[in-house]
């Protein structure tokens, strides 16, 4: 198993205030430009449990996590446009967008994910949504290892997601 490199706290903006992102870059033997998997989960699963996971798959699935707590689809589609915006900033791929979630964070993930397909922006490379029935956490290794196996055909699809707020 391997240890994640680093992490980092964020703060965002967006319209209702400020957003918390913590972020988990994957360790070197990982290589450069990882994936950028957005993780969204909110209070019914332990901040604990949250660490955890992401910490993990940072390290054995080699992606760049950012873990937002919220129970707004707002707010995660702002951490969604963000990550996708930024992604070369986070010496991630922004090819390689992922979206997945804990508890009802998994089912944010999927409207957020909706969204963005309806909107055409921001480009998915897979959404990841799988939920143990058991820890209520979701399994996305297994996940994450097909996807990356399967390669990744989609690239960034260019928009300005500021253009309709003028």
């Amino acid at each position: 198993m391997l240890a994640m490199a680093s992490d980092a706290s964020l703060v965002l903006r967006e319209r209702r205030g400020l957003v918390r992102v913590r972020v988990n870059w994957p360790p070197p033997e990982c290589g450069d430009r990882n994936p950028v998997l957005v993780f969204l989960s909110t209070e019914e699963v332990p901040t604990e449990s949250v660490d955890a996971l992401c910490r993990a798959l940072c390290a054995d699935a080699c992606v760049v996590v950012l873990s937002v707590r919220t129970a707004c689809r707002d707010t995660a589609t702002t951490a969604l446009e963000w990550a996708a915006d930024h992604a070369a900033q986070l010496e991630a791929d922004p090819g390689r967008v992922l979206l997945g979630g804990a508890g009802r964070g998994g089912a944010l993930a999927a409207q957020v994910a909706l969204r963005a397909r309806e909107n055409g922006w921001p480009v998915l490379a897979a959404d990841v949504l799988r939920v143990d029935d058991e820890t209520g956490l979701c399994d996305v290794a297994p996940v994450l290892r097909s996807a990356m196996s399967s390669g990744w055909a989609r690239g960034p699809k260019q928009h300005d997601h500021h253009e309709e707020l003028n």
